[in-house]
């Protein structure tokens, strides 16, 4: 038999996994013993993320991926990854607006606020995590049974098989444990950016809109620009970790700035 995928590796897919799914669902558990569940404000949330990202920005951008002032911006990495960033907060920042605004308009309590966030960062962490890793133990489960390129690779192109067996074999295990890691640190982002959108509805400050726009974008280009140096990639993960730490800060925090029960978009513009 040949190499196979480590016992590390297989450690560290599974937390991932558990985080990508567990996690949301554990912070769902939670916030439903304290303060009960708004399922509307979940499923707006998760709503949100597929419709501003997978149904809007993603086509959008591989629609004008073939002009020539994309192409321009595509050819300067730094320039890129500065838009790719901007574009990413302002479509994601906009949906929670609007979902808040005119979806959510008699739900804008503090836990509605972080139900949103939990369903917002949930469903992406399932979508871009979740499934590939189910497929990562899969895959590595029979690679280490010897029964991969057979049952596989008649359905893959090419040497696609080969390609994925020897990165699932070769990549160090701490890459798996980054990924379940991000994700850790993005869930409390969003529910921290969620909050904020809020708070620009319920104080009527638009200023915090425009600072959950920046700071969505930022956090982006710093996890994304640290990423693509060749460094350790936990550079990367730590930036995360400690904005992460301020989503947390900012979520106690702004709890006594919210309504804290059932108050409606009417009682809170009376």
């Amino acid at each position: 038999m040949g190499p196979l995928v480590s016992g590390a590796s297989l450690f560290w897919m599974s937390f991932t996994l558990a985080i990508s799914i567990g996690l949301p669902i554990g912070l769902l558990v939670t916030l439903h013993l304290r303060r009960g569940i708004n399922a509307m404000a979940l499923f707006v949330g998760a709503l949100t993320f597929v419709i501003s990202q997978m149904v809007v920005r993603i086509p959008l951008l591989e629609l004008l991926s073939g002009t020539a002032p994309y192409q321009s911006i595509a050819a300067v990495p730094l320039v890129f990854l500065l838009f790719l960033s901007l574009s990413a907060g302002l479509f994601e920042e906009v949906g929670r607006y609007l979902g808040f605004r005119y979806f959510l308009a008699e739900s804008w309590s503090w836990r509605d606020g972080v139900a949103f966030g939990i369903g917002h960062g949930g469903i992406e962490a399932f979508l871009l995590v979740g499934l590939p890793y189910i497929n990562n133990l899969a895959y590595s489960l029979m690679i280490n049974a010897g029964t991969f390129l057979e049952t596989v690779g008649d359905g893959l192109p090419g040497e696609a098989a080969e390609m994925i067996q020897d990165q699932l074999i070769s990549l160090p295990p701490g890459i798996f444990a980054a990924a379940g890691l991000e994700r850790m640190f993005t869930i409390a982002l969003h529910i921290g950016l969620s909050l904020m959108v809020l708070l620009a509805l319920v104080e009527g400050r638009p200023r915090y809109f425009v600072l959950a726009i920046l700071l969505h974008a930022g956090v982006n280009f710093g996890a994304g620009g640290l990423a693509s140096l060749p460094i350790s990639i936990w550079f990367s993960e730590v930036f995360l970790g400690l904005m992460a730490a301020g989503a947390v800060w900012f979520i106690f925090a702004v709890e006594s700035r919210l309504p804290p029960g059932n108050d409606t978009f009417r009682a809170l513009n009376s």
